[in-house]
């Protein structure tokens, strides 16, 4: 985890929210660099539900704050964590909200819903990502998980030129920014 992180905690702390990151590689993973960094990422790209099991202790560590209102959490995640966030919801997380920015929504990087999934989308989800960040094929994918999910959703994208933004803050794999 680095300072990226770190900012965007205090920023949402700033505003009156008790905000945190997670690390979710945890104590001892080397991020000495970024090979380092691009291992641990591939390793939890790579098993979704090691990747799920540390966001969900992260989320418990959470709720046992006594100042933290349990149902009103909402999750942020960036980049690799905001793939996390879009398997929040397709698993059924239970927080009020998902906000991802230039999240990974390709079938292969996340979790996909089944067509006979009865797990509801809890959190209204918000989705922000350059024109060119995703494919329309993956979005459609994922558009049609929400709909046949009833969710409460919105993706925005935006200009040609978000997406060279996004290759050069996310061409390496960081911590989860949750």
């Amino acid at each position: 985890m680095d300072e990226y992180e770190k900012e965007r905690a205090r920023m949402l702390a700033e505003l009156g929210y008790v905000a945190f990151a997670a690390d979710i590689y945890g104590f001892g993973t080397p991020v000495e660099n970024m090979a380092d960094w691009g291992a641990a990422a591939g390793a939890h790209r790579g098993n979704p539900d090691l990747y799920m099991a540390k966001i969900n202790a992260a989320l418990e560590q959470l709720e046992t704050y006594n100042y933290v209102n349990t149902s009103q959490i909402a999750v942020v995640g960036y980049c690799f964590g905001g793939t996390g966030v879009v398997n929040m919801a397709i698993l059924g997380f239970n927080v009020s909200g998902d906000v991802g920015y230039h999240s990974g929504i390709q079938p292969s990087s996340r979790v996909v819903r089944s067509s006979s999934s009865d797990v509801p989308v809890v959190a209204k989800v918000l989705l922000h990502s350059g024109v060119d960040g995703d494919a329309r094929t993956d979005k459609g994918l994922l558009v049609r998980e929400f709909e046949a999910a009833n969710a409460k959703y919105e993706i925005a994208r935006y200009g040609n030129d978000v997406f060279q933004l996004h290759r050069v803050e996310c061409q390496f794999p960081r911590a989860s920014h949750l």
